[in-house]
């Protein structure tokens, strides 16, 4: 553990998270992935895009999701090297035939790929929300991503070498200039680096991206190892020095984070993978690496992380204090309602009628009181419980209405075809049970409550409202009665702790239930909203993630 706060760690893309969000790409977002794909390409000024794009659409589409397909495939078995090896394969026996279509260039084939790993990281939060998960996936994304783009950097060397694009470079000679340009702003849109160090002579070369990075201005200034050694910060500099003399006595890719304190004075987090290239002797002759500026994103996994942390205490402590409470509170309700009891029996042939009245208040509120701490005593605990697990809606409403005995012909309760979702079975029975209930106690006169419960799309609106996350899918559970309603201004009061609509005196309860609902409803990541009419019934709208 350094300084800052986090850790080094060994990247591994051989992780349940990360093959489980490949997989859950392949059978339920490829369309998606595909779609987000060709959106970027707008995005970005590459001459090969940019042809594409305007010849030969239909091409570029049936390219794209025959690749993403490809892709997702060798990344499931965690076969990265297999995917490079037959992607630089396609890109030199298939694209540049594409009559009219410019030169495939290092800056294209980083520029896809960069539109690649953006429109994957799009579908991260579709998977999970867990911040351990999403922490594992994008450590293993980014290790992927570099590791790719390492590979055609060197690829491309090699091929330039071997003169295998000798007619492009010919045709283009006048275009080097902007093609260098445009493998720059690549660089600078991932703020990605790269570099080499020959060992023997002492010379390290950086990419004008990784001058920006160290906080200098590109190609300002010859660098050495010890300058390079100079950036990185004191509680780092031991590590990555041993690790990368590990390297050299163990030649082989190596990849590590570690921190740098940069000439503008700004401390940074970075990824970095490199590789020792051996001469013909076969002695380490050469490093050659690349280094991306991660401090944001793990600052943000730093905070997150920290924000869990004081949640979960801050969740802790409530249900102390409520569990507390409610043992400290109930001790003495409990001995008014006894003494109460044993007064009533007592003196009772010596109370007045207004006297027994009283009396008899006094039992009943500290009874009702009672009820009372028991309700907040559940709102409290709803959010600690995770138990989730998948379940039908319709066999579990069968078992809420046997809870509650309804007698032949109080109420008519229509449902059937109800989804099947993962949810907490106790918290989904306690929600229902109490709209249920609710709708029995506020009934119309001379009227049998009917209710109609039933699944449907929700719309735009409905998902806006509530204000969940509109890139997730999500089902809606209708329920409507035709009970008493109410005025519309008091579509949200009636979620609120102890709100009530009506008097003690009319409609027995502690004003909870729906606050109850409510936070069942959030427990699962979803939303609930009502809306009601005097005299025409009641409908309330629950959203709840469809996955």
């Amino acid at each position: 553990m350094t300084d800052s706060g986090y850790q080094h760690t060994n990247v591994s893309i051989q992780t349940p998270a990360f093959t489980g969000f490949i997989r859950f790409v392949q059978n339920q977002c490829l369309e998606e992935f595909v779609q987000n794909q060709l959106k970027h390409f707008s995005e970005f000024k590459l001459p090969f895009l940019q042809s594409v794009a305007v010849s030969v659409e239909a091409e570029l589409q049936a390219y794209t999701k025959n690749v993403s397909i490809d892709f997702l495939q060798y990344l499931a078995v965690g076969d990265i090297q297999g995917y490079i090896q037959k992607s630089l394969s396609r890109w030199k026996r298939e694209l540049i035939k594409i009559p009219g279509i410019h030169p495939v260039g290092l800056e294209d084939i980083l520029g896809v790929t960069a539109i690649r790993k953006r429109s994957l990281s799009a579908l991260l939060l579709k998977f999970t929300r867990d911040i351990d998960q999403l922490q594992m996936i994008n450590e293993a994304s980014d290790q992927v991503f570099l590791t790719i783009n390492l590979a055609y950097t060197k690829a491309f060397e090699d091929s330039l070498r071997n003169n295998l694009y000798e007619k492009y470079l010919f045709q283009e000679e006048q275009k080097l200039k902007q093609t260098e340009e445009l493998y720059k702003q690549a660089q600078a849109l991932n703020k990605l680096g790269n570099w080499n160090w020959d060992i023997k002579s002492d010379n390290l070369y950086w990419s004008d991206e990784l001058f920006r990075i160290y906080g200098l201005e590109p190609q300002s200034e010859k660098l050495t190892f010890e300058r390079f050694v100079s950036f990185i910060h004191p509680g780092d500099r031991d590590e990555r020095l041993e690790q990368l003399q590990n390297q050299l006595g163990h030649p082989g890719r190596s990849e590590y984070y570690f921190r740098i304190n940069a000439a503008d004075g700004k401390q940074k987090i970075l990824y970095g993978q490199s590789e020792v290239l051996k001469d013909e002797q076969g002695i380490p002759a050469r490093i050659v690496g690349t280094c991306q500026d991660v401090t944001k994103q793990k600052e943000l996994e730093i905070s997150l992380y920290q924000k869990t942390v004081q949640l979960e205490k801050s969740n802790e402590s409530l249900q102390q204090f409520a569990f507390i409470c409610s043992h400290d509170l109930k001790e003495p309700l409990r001995k008014i309602s006894i003494l109460g009891d044993r007064l009533s029996i007592l003196i009772r042939d010596q109370l007045n009628e207004q006297s027994a009245a009283l009396l008899s208040k006094i039992t009943s509120a500290s009874m009702r009181l009672h009820r009372m701490i028991d309700d907040v005593l559940s709102v409290s605990l709803i959010s600690s419980d995770k138990n989730f697990a998948k379940q039908g809606l319709s066999a579990l409403l069968d078992e809420v209405l046997q809870n509650i005995d309804l007698e032949p012909g109080q109420a008519k309760i229509e449902y059937n075809n109800l989804p099947q979702l993962l949810i907490n079975r106790a918290q989904f029975k306690q929600l229902f049970q109490n709209l249920i209930t609710n709708s029995i106690k506020f009934k119309k006169n001379e009227t049998v409550p009917h209710i109609f419960i039933q699944q449907q799309n929700p719309t735009p609106d409905q998902v806006k409202r509530v204000g969940l996350d509109d890139t997730i899918k999500y089902t809606c559970i209708h329920y409507r009665d035709n009970g008493i309603g109410f005025e519309s201004v008091y579509s949200e009061k009636i979620f609120g702790m102890f709100q009530r609509l009506h008097g003690q005196s009319g409609y027995e309860g502690t004003g909870i239930g729906l606050t109850i609902c409510k936070r069942i409803v959030e427990n699962h990541h979803g939303g609930i909203f009502a809306e009601s009419e005097p005299g025409k019934g009641t409908s309330f709208f629950i959203l709840v993630p469809a996955e």
